[in-house]
């Protein structure tokens, strides 16, 4: 486009009008080559004078080529530090926002972008607007400027947009960055809840080991207990035997003890016969002596036979004292003996009955324990089954669980690209078409800027030929060549304007 623009002003300067004023007005005219005599020295004049003209611009181009340069190296030196303070500042601000916005919500900080965009949008179009208020009227006053106005504005218009390019591909890069920063804050969130997941699944199966361990050490202590119960049961049987043993030995003790008491009595009692019958015997042979010795004393005198009669029926009765009392105590062992022996029979019998229901108590306990741990055996296979399969259930829940959240985690991260993906290539397209707008508008401006220029010329040149005058026969560029007067500048004019106005420009920006 500069180019063109340079093309077009060096192509209005080589199509030289042939009538008309010149260009200080209406003292100098115009003339064709032929009615000169001086044409070649004025040709040779001109040349050097655009040859010095045009390394002078060229010289003042580089000087203010390197100047820019220079002042857009330390500018730029100087707002990379302010940007990165900046930055930093802002880092600081969107880690706080991101952190906010994950309880929050994302709208506060899309909204305050929106803000922040159309604040510098409007505070671009009010520097754009001061700029070009006080300068534009004075300037389109001065006709001869109007290339180098339109060469400066397309130059502003390419600093403009490349100043927008720039904007734009730092709010792209801050975009993608706050985009990275809430990926990352997302896949840390992630990570946390892997890792909270985890410590979960950790203390569950902590506790449920320990559970375990409980269970197991329970079902130790009650086996323990059990075992300790068997032996203190199996200890009572075993005195309560040796008690019925004891019983026994004691009840056939005093069965021998009756015995012998009952054949001490039959003794005694056949003593007593015994002692009886020689008492009877002895009494018989006192008796036979007394009548023999009555028989031999007969002969004496009545006083002895009375004394006589009198000493046996003493004996007699003596006799029959001791008869009677020997079969009273006949009488009273008989009896005795016949009441002894349901005493004895039912004492046997009672203890017989005690014997056998505490057998039956001992063997039925015996089988109630037997039972209850034949019962608790079932039930601690029982259990132990149960808590393999709680296990197993566990383990399986804690499989699924891990493998869902794995395949949500997944589904998230894949999720998560493809948005990423479809915003990149929309912020890419979007990206496109803003270009090729700029592009379309730049193209719209420059054949406005041309098509103005072109009117702009036609104009300047029918000026010309209307303020043609008649009078005059010197030629205007050898009147300057013997004044050595020399041509106002147009563009040391603007040169001031043009210097200043980038910087000015970029102060006000930042």
């Amino acid at each position: 486009m500069e180019t063109n623009s340079r093309t077009e002003a060096l192509g209005l300067r080589s199509r030289i009008p042939k009538v008309g004023s010149g260009p200080r007005g209406a003292g100098q005219l115009y003339y064709t080559s032929r009615v000169l005599n001086s044409t070649a020295r004025y040709e040779e004049f001109v040349k050097k004078l655009r040859a010095s003209e045009k390394e002078l611009k060229r010289l003042e181009k580089e000087a203010l080529k390197k100047a820019e340069d220079k002042y857009k190296i330390t500018f730029f030196s100087r707002c990379q530090r302010k940007l990165k303070d900046l930055y930093a500042i802002e880092e600081k601000e969107n880690v706080r926002k991101l952190i906010q916005q994950v309880y929050d919500g994302k709208a506060a900080a899309w909204q305050d972008t929106e803000d922040r965009l159309a604040h510098l949008l409007a505070k671009r179009n009010k520097e754009h607007e001061n700029k070009y208020s006080s300068t534009e009227f004075s300037l389109s006053k001065c006709i001869h400027a109007l290339p180098l106005i339109k060469k400066q504005q397309t130059q502003e218009t390419v600093e403009a947009w490349a100043h927008q390019v720039q904007e734009k591909q730092a709010r792209k890069m801050a975009d993608k960055e706050v985009e990275n920063m809430w990926q990352a804050v997302l896949m840390k969130e992630t990570e946390m809840l892997t890792a909270r997941m985890e410590l979960e699944a950790i203390d569950r199966y902590r506790r449920d080991l320990k559970a375990k361990e409980d269970t197991d050490r329970h079902v130790e202590i009650r086996r323990i207990e059990q075992a300790k119960q068997q032996e203190t049961l199996k200890r009572e049987t075993l005195l309560m035997l040796a008690k019925f043993a004891e019983n026994r030995v004691q009840e056939k003790e005093e069965k021998r003890q009756h015995e012998e008491i009952r054949q001490q009595r039959v003794e005694d009692i056949k003593e007593m016969i015994k002692e009886r019958k020689e008492t009877v015997s002895r009494h018989q042979i006192k008796d036979k002596v007394v009548r023999d010795t009555w028989a031999s004393l007969t002969n004496q005198g009545l006083g002895d036979e009375y004394k006589q009669k009198q000493r046996r029926k003493q004996q007699e009765r003596e006799i029959a004292e001791c008869n009677l009392k020997l079969s009273e105590q006949k009488h009273r062992l008989a009896k005795q003996k016949d009441d002894n022996i349901p005493l004895i029979l039912e004492e046997y019998e009672r203890r017989e009955d005690a014997a056998y229901d505490k057998r039956n108590q001992m063997s039925e306990l015996s089988r109630k324990i037997e039972l209850e741990t034949r019962a608790a055996i079932a039930e601690q296979i029982k259990e132990k089954e149960r808590v393999c399969l709680n296990q197993h259930d566990v383990t399986l829940e804690y499989t699924r669980q891990v493998s869902d959240q794995l395949e949500k985690l997944v589904k998230h991260k894949e999720l998560t690209d493809e948005q990423a993906k479809k915003l990149f290539y929309k912020d890419l397209l979007g990206q496109i078409e803003y270009h090729k707008r700029l592009k379309e508008r730049a193209r719209q401006e420059a054949e406005e800027q041309l098509r103005k220029s072109q009117i702009a010329a036609k104009e300047y040149q029918e000026q010309i030929m209307l303020c043609r005058s008649k009078g005059g026969n010197g030629h205007p560029f050898m009147k300057h060549a013997q004044t050595s007067s020399k041509y106002a500048d147009p563009a040391l004019k603007t040169k001031q304007t043009c210097r200043s106005g980038p910087s000015r420009i970029l102060s006000n920006i930042f």
